[in-house]
């Protein structure tokens, strides 16, 4: 069964998708530079956790928890 996917949804996966390439690309320039590393470990954990947060956004604005029940705990 395929769910319609609505003009909202689509919005909320392409943004959700922007903000996942933008922290996991500002988390791997702050993991590079190893002289500042430790200082950026709490910054580097929260931007993968904004990227987590977006991901589970997208799982359930896509419906694919639905079809794929292993992804559901992804999905709140």
């Amino acid at each position: 069964m395929v769910l319609p996917i609505t003009a909202a949804d689509a919005a909320v996966v392409f943004a959700g998708a922007v903000v996942i390439g933008q922290a996991l690309m500002v988390a791997a320039l702050l993991a590079a530079d190893a002289r500042e590393r430790d200082a950026h470990r709490w910054l580097i954990v929260m931007l993968l956790a904004v990227a987590a947060v977006s991901g589970g956004d997208v799982v359930e604005h896509l419906h694919l928890a639905d079809r794929l029940s292993w992804l559901l705990p992804f999905a709140s």
